[in-house]
């Protein structure tokens, strides 16, 4: 049976509030046992034995639409999503999201475009864009570089 979240959140064309978790991006954190649902409207904590949702956080209208279409969990325990409204941070400590941005101006239509990422062994966040190449961020310098002879 479908995963349904805990309260509803907006509603359908028909009025029909909405709680079926379709087109959600897991994300497990097996080093503190957690897992994470990324939907449209926010972050879930998925108990997979018993099937129940808890709410973790609701998004911020103003980011729009948060279809997420990947995800990746880096060593402090948060979540980088790739929505199709850009690069965010989801901090569960402290639960709150936000949207990153680079600094360099250059680089910010690059960075909004983002369908995948992946964050390798050194702690890099590797970004695929569309139509813009491949992004690297490294958390350390808290900065965006392009991938020379991928754009």
């Amino acid at each position: 049976h479908p995963m349904k979240l805990d309260r509803s959140y907006g509603n359908t064309r028909r009025e029909r509030s909405l709680t079926d978790l379709t087109g959600m991006i897991v994300v497990e954190d097996t080093l503190r046992q957690l897992v994470y649902g990324l939907h449209k409207f926010g972050v879930a904590k998925l108990d997979v034995r018993s099937g129940e949702v808890q709410t973790l956080l609701a998004y911020d209208p103003a980011f729009g639409d948060m279809r997420t279409v990947a995800a990746s969990l880096d060593g402090q325990g948060r979540i980088w999503i790739c929505a199709y409204r850009g690069l965010f941070l989801y901090e569960p400590e402290q639960q709150r999201v936000h949207q990153l941005r680079p600094l360099e101006p250059d680089l910010e239509q690059r960075a909004r475009v983002v369908h995948m990422n992946y964050r390798d062994r050194n702690g890099l966040l590797w970004i695929g864009t569309s139509g813009y190449g491949v992004l690297k961020h490294d958390p350390r310098s808290e900065r965006f570089h392009t991938v020379q002879g991928m754009s």
